[in-house]
């Protein structure tokens, strides 16, 4: 785990393994940051990030600066977060796995480094 020291964390909040929290963000009360959370703020730079109180997080959500995550807010697995999220909202919800068979055999490691063929 690893939290920068001008972050702020409310007593209360409970950040499970390999939680990640950057300079200048803020995390309510009662909020669960799931197993590899991070987020991402640098206020000179690209503003900060604030999650309100009593947020539930999947596993694995990146939170892009700035963005603020209202207070009830239930985010799912793997979701990044790039826009404000309202309270008491449900967000998240990334795309499904896509499966090419075969591309590696087909394009081998001489193959160009777009895997969006």
């Amino acid at each position: 785990m690893a939290i920068h020291p001008t972050a702020i964390v409310a007593p209360g909040a409970q950040l499970d393994e390999n939680v990640s929290i950057g300079p200048f963000c803020i995390v309510g009360p009662d909020v669960i940051l799931g197993t590899g959370n991070r987020l991402l703020s640098h206020v000179v730079v690209s503003g900060r990030t604030t999650i309100g109180k009593n947020v539930r997080t999947g596993v694995d959500n990146t939170f892009r600066a700035p963005v603020t995550v209202g207070d009830d807010v239930w985010l799912a697995a793997g979701t990044v977060v790039t826009d404000d999220v309202p309270p008491g909202s449900l967000a998240g919800f990334p795309p499904r796995q896509v499966t090419k068979e075969g591309w590696v055999y087909e394009h081998g490691t001489e193959g160009d480094d777009d895997v969006d063929d």
